[in-house]
């Protein structure tokens, strides 16, 4: 029997799930978006159409299959063969993601706190398992009520920070002279949506169960898709404004929110390991339901197997981790956005053709 989980709670679980280290701590949209300057602001809006896109082909796809994890999604729009293949680069990510977020919170406590990575890492990883400990209903409720303090946080930060240093000519001139990721605007934005959708279909693939109406994962999908563009958009112009200084920094935000009031550099770091936490429980979530099940009896103890495993590879260091996993993932991300957007415009085809075929009928038979 389906559970009554609200369009909120689907964009919540959404937003979540893509706000960790890297989003909120303003590193990924300066890559991605600010050093292409005015076309990064068109690229963000175009990203923001693709998360609402993809995340609603996702969820509908789910709904119709009844899917348990990503892999009956990925085999429907890729094939047996191409799927396989797509779904182990998803799952290696979701392992990864996870002991990347684990980096990233032993990196926060050991530059900004002043102590040892390995406490922030087993913090972290302790908190995420306990709380996969607590089952979906869990991990939904835990993450739906985090979502509205850090979009309201990131928002308030990138306000005051644009009100108090509005974007001038200088800053726009600044972005011709570095260069983005990948060179090209277009690009950038593609990639960016199609790194964090892997993670996305992981977590999104089985609340197809646990919905009574696909209208809800609709709207969970605009809701969850438009936030998510408006909140990267805010940070995209607070850094824009903050250029070159903002370039400077592994995390930015936190840049921004100290030179507003001393006080919000500690808040905004709270804020940014809650953002890290709901991340690494959706990566975990998602690999837990594709490699072992959720109803596994031995399912607690292969998650601190896993969490035991993650504290030691988190070691290799925050920086070096993403530089490696981020954009590999986002190139080979790329098939599933492909296989994703073929079988949405097939379904759309055949479902014009069943429509048009009765109007054909019945005009042929008036003449």
């Amino acid at each position: 029997m389906k559970k009554d989980v609200s369009a909120f709670a689907v964009a919540g679980i959404y937003i979540g799930t893509l706000i960790g280290a890297g989003f909120a701590s303003g590193q990924e949209i300066l890559q991605f978006f600010v050093f292409y300057g005015l076309w990064g602001i068109v690229g963000l809006i175009f990203a923001t159409g693709l998360f609402i896109f993809f995340g609603y082909v996702i969820m509908e796809l789910a709904f119709e299959l009844k899917s348990k994890s990503h892999l009956e999604i990925i085999c429907k729009v890729s094939g047996q063969w191409l799927g396989r293949f797509v779904d182990t680069i998803i799952t290696f990510f979701l392992l990864a993601g996870f002991i990347v977020m684990a980096a990233g919170s032993g990196a926060i406590f050991n530059e900004q706190f002043n102590l040892s990575s390995w406490l922030g890492s087993g913090i972290m990883i302790i908190v995420s398992v306990l709380t996969i400990f607590m089952g979906v209903a869990g991990i939904i409720h835990s993450i739906s009520i985090l979502v509205p303090i850090l979009l309201f946080s990131v928002l308030f930060v990138c306000f005051l920070a644009i009100f108090n240093n509005p974007i001038s000519l200088s800053e726009i001139k600044y972005t011709r002279d570095v260069a983005g990721i990948t060179g090209n605007w277009l690009l950038s934005s593609v990639l960016y949506v199609s790194y964090n959708i892997v993670v996305a279909v992981a977590v999104l693939a089985p609340l197809g169960e646990l919905v009574k109406k696909k209208v809800i994962l609709l709207k969970g999908a605009v809701i969850g898709g438009f936030s998510l563009g408006l909140s990267a958009l805010a940070i995209n112009l607070a850094l824009l404004a903050n250029l070159p200084e903002a370039a400077k920094y592994e995390v930015p935000m936190v840049l921004l929110a100290s030179k507003l009031f001393p006080v919000f550099n500690y808040e905004y770091v709270i804020v940014l390991l809650l953002g890290i936490y709901t991340t690494a429980v959706g990566s975990l979530f998602g690999f837990l339901a594709r490699t072992i099940g959720l109803e596994n009896p031995r399912t607690k103890f292969y998650t601190s197997l896993i969490g035991f495993f993650a504290l030691f590879a988190s070691q290799l260091g925050f920086s070096t981790l993403v530089k490696i996993v981020y954009p590999a993932v986002g190139y080979a991300g790329l098939l599933l956005l492909a296989g994703l957007s073929y079988g949405k415009i097939r379904q759309s085809i055949i479902y014009g053709v069943a429509l048009a075929k009765p109007l054909i009928k019945k005009g042929g038979k008036n003449e």
